[in-house]
């Protein structure tokens, strides 16, 4: 008999782990595959993704460092990271989905962003931030929020040209700095070319393509309604192509505001602290005592 044949001497007992059972054993299967159980636990991957993205000047497209971040993920919860010297930023562990970016630096309006992310995978998103502009396009005045642009749209549709980005970022800015500012009327308006049904609809389209833009921005629902008004509310006559052009508009009509809303300012636009109280004249400087006049000469 061969070594290591089961029976021989020194060989393994039939039924030991890794040996076949004898011809006729319990579990034996002649010619049949060998079974062997392993305890092999596994450590599931993580689901999560992450972020990698940098902070940008929109016009020079160089970098912006420092720029402060806050990212709102999927559960509503916010992270405050920081932006290196040369305006990245990488954040990890983020659930999957839509998540919310808000960049803020000196001198630059609030930029917010929207980012996809996925389970696994390193997410790379671009901030374009827009400066400040010394002399704004967006100021409070009287019971409108007046804009001395027109926000574009393409050919009757209600899809928002791309060269409106920088106005409608002052917009938000505005509303974000001015929280006295408690209802806005989004109006859209059209001039007299086509009918007015179709104007009406295109209207109420571009006002509530603006109405969406801005909360995707940050604005709070309750602070915008949009209403089309179609041709209903000319502000020039429609005989000529300038003034069709100054009636296709939107306006931002103010609705309901705080009291002494807009009348400090800083910067471009008007903010909505009240003015403070003007400061008390300083105490008047005791006077010296009256000389005694001398008393008169004789002569």
């Amino acid at each position: 008999m061969l070594p290591g044949t089961p029976g021989a001497p020194g060989a393994p007992a039939p039924g030991t782990p890794g040996v076949p059972a004898a011809p006729g054993a319990p579990g034996a299967t002649a010619g049949g595959p060998i079974y062997i159980d392993i305890d092999c636990p596994l450590e599931a991957s993580p689901r999560t993704g992450s972020i990698s993205g940098t902070a940008l000047d929109a016009d020079a497209n160089t970098p912006i460092g420092a720029a402060s971040i806050k990212v709102v993920d999927t559960q509503g919860r916010e992270l405050g990271i920081a932006a290196d010297g040369n305006g990245a930023f990488h954040v990890e562990g983020l659930q999957p989905g839509t998540v919310t970016l808000k960049a803020e630096a000196d001198t630059y309006m609030l930029h917010v962003q929207t980012v996809d992310v996925r389970v696994r995978e390193d997410s790379k998103v671009e901030l374009k931030m827009y400066k400040r502009p010394k002399k704004g396009d967006v100021e409070i005045a009287g019971n409108e929020l007046k804009i001395k642009k027109q926000v574009h749209f393409e050919t009757d549709s209600a899809k928002i040209s791309l060269d409106s980005t920088a106005l409608l970022e002052e917009i938000a800015d505005t509303l974000i700095r001015n929280p006295c500012l408690k209802q806005i009327e989004i109006q859209g308006h059209t001039d007299n070319s086509g009918s007015k049904d179709h104007n009406k609809v295109l209207s109420d389209q571009r006002a509530n393509s603006v109405r969406e833009w801005l909360l995707a921005h940050s604005i709070e629902p309750g602070r915008l309604i949009a209403q089309g008004y179609g041709q209903e509310r000319p502000i020039s006559p429609n005989v000529t192509p300038a003034g069709k052009e100054r009636n296709r508009r939107v306006q931002f009509m103010i609705k309901d505001q705080d009291k002494n809303c807009g009348k400090a300012s800083t910067g471009g636009a008007s903010t909505g602290g009240t003015r403070p109280p003007p400061a008390a004249a300083p105490p008047a400087a005791p006077q010296p005592p009256a000389k005694p006049k001398p008393p008169a000469l004789p002569f």
